[in-house]
Parts: structure tokens; sequence; C-alpha cells
């Protein structure tokens, strides 16, 4: 069976000069800070709901769970990129996680 080249050396059709590696990097920093600003929207519209509510408690109840549900999504967010940074990371130079 013929060995396959790193991952680096391959393209498929014209990848001006961008690897396999540096496009996936490119793609979770852009599906990150769209995540992001998601979140910060939801937060808004959360904190929006809570001060709207008059005391309403199934309003509250859907602000204070729109907000949780946000820094939830912001918080997986976050920690997926650095997981796939680690993985890139190491994939492409062939060292370990950070110390």
């Amino acid at each position: 069976m013929p060995e396959l080249p790193p991952l680096s050396e391959t393209c498929a059709g014209n990848c001006n000069g961008q690897s396999v590696e540096s496009t996936g990097i490119n793609v979770v920093k852009v599906m990150t800070w769209a995540i992001g600003a998601a979140s910060v929207l939801f937060i808004i519209l959360g904190a929006i709901s809570l001060i709207t509510s008059n005391g309403n408690p199934d309003k509250v109840k859907k602000g204070k769970q729109t907000i949780l549900g946000a820094i939830i999504g912001l918080v997986v967010a976050i920690l997926t990129a650095v997981i796939l940074g680690q993985v890139a990371r190491t994939a492409t130079t062939g060292q370990g996680p950070i110390p």
C-alpha cells in the first residue's frame, strides 16, 4: 500500500498556499466568532426579557433560561476552539499539548 503524504503537503486543486490544517483552523476561528456573537445577542435578548417581565414569573424564567443557555453555548464554543487548537497544533508540529 503506498504511503500518503502529510496533510500539509496535499492540496486538491488550487489551494493558494493554504494547507488543510490552516483552512480548518480558519473555519474554527470563524465558527467560534459567530457562536460568540450569537451568544452575546442571546444574552442581550434574555436581559431584555428580564427587564420587561414586570415580575411575571414565566417571563423571568424564560429570560434566565435564555441567558443561561447563551453562557453555556459560549463556554462550549470556547472549549471546542481550545481543544481543536491543541489537536491542530499536535497534527501540524508533532508536539503534544501545552505543558
